[in-house]
């Protein structure tokens, strides 16, 4: 399991999920970073993240996320996860009326 930044100074982060997951796809890896902005954490998700969480997480929860991704379990900051789930209630075209609620039948 790798925990990592976003931010980092001899490579982006980004770059560095795509590297490791092309030489080894079973590492699982755990974002902690202050961006929560839709661009970078989709292209996270789809890199090969199985975690993302905002640096103002609780420790609890931080522990938890760091035992569920060495599990090969996904787990998410909880505006991470409305992102996401936002983004897939629209179909991928954020602004949707679906991308404000999910489908009747979730609720």
């Amino acid at each position: 399991m790798i925990l990592l930044d976003l931010m980092m100074p001899r490579m982006d982060g980004l770059e560095a999920i795509l590297k490791i997951t092309s030489t080894d796809p079973q590492t699982h890896i755990l974002v902690l970073t202050s961006f929560a902005d839709d661009e970078r954490v989709f292209q996270a998700i789809k890199a090969g993240a199985l975690g993302y969480l905002l640096k103002d997480t609780p420790r609890v929860q931080l522990l938890q996320a760091i035992r569920e991704v060495s599990n090969g379990q996904a787990f998410l900051h909880p505006a991470v996860a409305l992102k996401v789930m936002r983004e897939i209630y629209s179909g991928g075209r954020s602004g949707s009326p679906l991308a404000m609620r999910p489908p009747k039948s979730i609720l």
